[in-house]
């Protein structure tokens, strides 16, 4: 009952995946892998041709380097859908994203995961954050490591493989153009082991300013049930944690590091002057 779409580029990760998926999922399942070893399709182009073939109502888009440790979990992904204004699901994620060029999260209080990450010396950690304390948190972006959708979703809001034709934000946009019509989700009862470590690079930073220019009319964007937000505060605080991964990654360039910060310097002063005319426009009504 559940399509499972691998974009694939290593034979014997892919048989892995493939084999733990059987021992674990605890329904009827396809597999259908994307042969991508050459760098053919960008992530996007990969999930979407991918969806076209898929013969089940649930699709799940999954990185090949990770093992799922517990028994069920496609059932748990049936019974998350039961609820219609749910669009999207996955196991990490954040309540907060910030008008900053930058990843899913970076600030605690809007981070939500439930994921054991391997590290540079092959050790894992157990990646577990859910602030409210909740079964099922609303988020507005996904990491893509794993995500999971009924299938009209996706008939509605697929990738954007027009824009993204890399292997980089994919699922910042894909999370943000769900959003719109569906709720998104990071949920705790899927519990995955990832086996690589995030890169960031040129690459990564050159997508996440894409990403930044397609969404700037609509950034930043917050659950705002969640309570108030103190956007600007909000905002340095990511500033501060994705400058130093930024600067400390050692490689990326300098053009790509210049273009973050300037263009990240000019989000904070913007919400400095729009911070100033609101409380400004308070006092002369008062």
């Amino acid at each position: 009952m559940i399509s499972i779409i691998i974009c694939s580029k290593d034979p014997r990760q892919l048989s892995l995946v493939v084999g733990n998926i059987r021992e674990t999922i605890g329904i009827p399942y396809e597999i259908i892998a994307i042969e991508n070893s050459s760098g053919k399709y960008g992530i996007g182009e990969a999930y979407n041709n991918g969806a076209k073939k898929a013969k089940y109502k649930y699709l799940c888009f999954i990185h090949e380097d990770i093992e799922f440790s517990n028994v069920g979990w496609g059932r748990n992904i049936i019974s998350h859908f039961k609820d219609e204004e749910l669009g999207l699901i996955g196991v990490a994620g954040s309540s907060y994203k910030s008008k900053i060029p930058s990843g899913w999260g970076g600030i605690q209080q809007f981070d939500y995961c439930n994921v054991y990450q391997e590290d540079k010396a092959s050790d894992f950690s157990h990646l577990y954050s859910n602030p409210r304390n909740e079964e099922i948190s609303r988020v507005v972006v996904l990491d893509g490591v794993f995500l999971a959708v009924q299938k009209k979703v996706w008939e509605e809001v697929n990738f954007d493989q027009d824009i993204f034709t890399g292997f980089h934000c994919y699922d910042l946009d894909f999370s943000l153009r769900v959003l719109d019509h569906y709720e998104v989700a990071v949920v705790y009862d899927i519990v995955i082991r990832h086996f690589s470590v995030g890169r960031f690079d040129n690459e990564w930073l050159r997508w996440s300013l894409i990403l930044q220019k397609k969404f700037k009319h609509k950034l930043p964007v917050f659950i705002q049930d969640y309570g108030k937000i103190n956007i600007t505060k909000s905002d340095f605080q990511i500033f501060k944690f994705w400058g130093q991964r930024i600067f400390m990654a050692g490689n990326i360039g300098v053009f790509y590091e210049m273009r973050w910060l300037l263009g990240s310097l000019f989000v904070l002063m913007e919400n400095v002057w729009l911070s100033y005319k609101r409380r400004r426009s308070k006092s002369l009504i008062s």
